[in-house]
């Protein structure tokens, strides 16, 4: 697969992502104030920032002139296994609303575990060289998009439920 043939796509996808995160970056810098209180708020925010950032970080990466096909597969393994792992130490002990269990688990992990899945997907069929290759990566940047949009828009509400809260003398829940 011509990793070359893919570079307006990354330019696009990058551009999208850098865009989104710098909103994202923004509503953080507004509420720092509510944030800093709600370890919560935090684990949210930082959660959507690393999946907005994600097809901004691939396409850094996928659009470096890259010799063979199978090399690029290996970025994209590395780079899906290191968002599971930093989704996951961000996440860890996120206890964000009083839903049930499942819909937690939906809530948190859907969205991120599958970029994850799709981004590792691409790699590994860049690796053997059949299986789609970068078209793992158009599920994964569209899901990516479509899951930070989701979590800042949680975030954001979130961050108005906290102000409530803490105006009413309630619990903040987060």
């Amino acid at each position: 697969m011509d990793v070359e043939a893919w570079q307006n796509f990354f330019v696009i996808s990058g551009g999208a992502s850098a865009a989104l995160t710098g909103l994202v970056f923004v509503a953080v810098s507004l509420n720092v104030d509510r944030i800093l209180t709600s370890t919560g708020l935090r684990k949210l925010a930082a959660q959507t920032l690393l999946l907005l950032m994600t097809p901004l970080i691939m396409s850094i990466v996928l659009v470096i002139p890259i010799p063979r096909a199978w090399i690029a597969g290996v970025l994209c393994i590395i780079g899906g296994a290191l968002l599971a792992l930093g989704m996951f130490a961000v996440g860890h002990g996120m206890d964000l609303t009083k839903e049930s269990s499942a819909i937690k688990l939906l809530q948190h992990l859907t969205p991120t575990m599958l970029v994850c899945l799709l981004i590792i997907g691409a790699g590994v069929s860049l690796v053997v060289g059949f299986g789609g290759g970068l078209y793992w990566l158009v599920a994964a940047v569209v899901f990516a998009l479509i899951g930070g949009v989701a979590n800042a828009w949680m975030f954001v509400i979130r961050v108005e439920n906290w102000h409530h809260w803490k105006s009413s003398g309630t619990p903040e829940g987060t």
